[in-house]
């Protein structure tokens, strides 16, 4: 008696189950297909010119480390004034062999050959001394107190320079 009982819900189930299947095949069978459409034409997004021949280099902004696959440290043999620096002489510059890269003061440069050579052969040695614009006097003052110690022997000899012109 039970089992009768079940039976219309389980009809209603089945009943129910079908005509969703029906629909849905309907629903399938009858549905509009799409139509392809053309694509349209996308318009770029960048500026175009005309490419003209020109003796341009190209550059770009970029960030990054750029480092020297060979370093040279370069030192003077001697010491002295530079008057002169050749412009080409930058860090990463390169330069062909014997190219001047610098020229130190003449006149420095003799003043130390002198006292090398003097040093080299000689118990005694010739002194040097450099200094800027100073009053006369007390120039004079200095040499006569130079002239009076008792390893000076000799003479003081005095060099000026003067500007002509």
């Amino acid at each position: 008696m039970n089992k009768l009982k079940q039976l219309p819900n389980s009809l209603l189930i089945v009943l129910i189950v079908a005509a969703a299947v029906a629909i849905a095949t309907v629903i399938m069978l009858t549905a509009p297909t799409p139509e392809r459409k053309a694509k349209a034409a996308v318009s770029r997004l960048v500026e175009v010119m005309d490419i003209k021949k020109s003796q341009q280099r190209p550059s770009w902004m970029a960030g990054g480390e750029v480092s020297a696959s060979q370093r040279v440290s370069l030192t003077s043999q001697v010491t002295g004034n530079l008057i002169s620096l050749n412009p080409l002489a930058i860090p990463g510059a390169v330069l062909d062999a014997g190219t001047s890269l610098a020229q130190i003061d003449p006149q420095d440069f003799e003043l130390q050959i002198i006292q090398k050579e003097a040093a080299a052969g000689a118990d005694h040695v010739p002194l040097i001394i450099l200094t800027s614009r100073s009053v006369e006097s007390k120039l004079m003052a200095a040499i006569s107190d130079i002239e009076a110690l008792p390893t000076i022997s000799g003479d003081v000899t005095r060099i000026r320079v003067e500007a002509l012109g």
